[in-house]
């Protein structure tokens, strides 16, 4: 971390030298956390926890309120792209579909997401492919080859105890998992078929 910020410092110590700073973005982000120890882990992949979901952004530069913070839910991906689009005062193109994050931290934006998604592909350890919804308490994640989980992250934030096969939760259970089959409809997901569909609805899942 000391290197990172050390380098970080590099770069914009060199904004100021050169006079750049009024007219630059800078952006800090990442792709995605790391377990560094969580759950007994020391990676990422074929794991949905906040470790590895939740990662850092800060931008800094002209068009940006200085010392202010949002806790609303962020798709890096694809808000980034359409928030520097307003930073620079250019049309958005109609191809990206992301939020403008300033006028979701100043409040202008009257509908803020209500939850977010991720999806993992499963690319490193087989088909281990999995899909997430996530709200201010609950999140959900359908593993294709493996079984549900689900957490209260409100009473379990450390994300330790699955209630997926609890029956106090069914209801949730079932709420999320409607609500992931419709974002992996309006994405076209592969991965949703006429199998994985009634596996999700109709909770064909494995027994833990």
């Amino acid at each position: 971390m000391s290197l990172l910020d050390a380098q970080i410092g590099r770069v914009l110590a060199a904004l100021e030298e050169h006079g750049l700073s009024d007219d630059t973005i800078v952006v800090y982000t990442s792709d995605h956390g790391d377990t560094c120890g969580g759950h007994g882990m020391v990676d990422k992949h074929y794991i949905m926890y906040d470790d590895v979901q939740r990662v850092p952004l800060i931008v800094r530069g002209p068009g940006v309120q200085r010392g202010e913070t949002c806790d609303a839910f962020v798709s890096n991906e694809i808000d980034l792209a359409t928030t520097l689009c307003h930073i620079a005062g250019i049309d958005v193109p109609a191809t990206l579909e992301g939020r403008n994050l300033l006028a979701t931290v100043s409040g202008e934006d009257r509908s803020p997401r209500q939850d977010i998604f991720a999806q993992y592909h499963g690319g490193q350890f087989g088909l281990y492919s999995q899909r997430m919804v996530r709200d201010r308490r609950y999140k959900y994640i359908w593993n294709m080859t493996a079984e549900d989980e689900l957490y209260d992250l409100r009473a379990d934030p450390g994300e330790l105890t699955n209630l997926a096969f609890e029956p106090g939760a069914a209801d949730e259970l079932q709420r999320l998992r409607h609500r992931l089959v419709g974002w992996m409809e309006s994405i076209d997901d592969p991965a949703l078929n006429v199998w994985t569909r009634a596996q999700l609805l109709e909770g064909w899942i494995a027994s833990p």
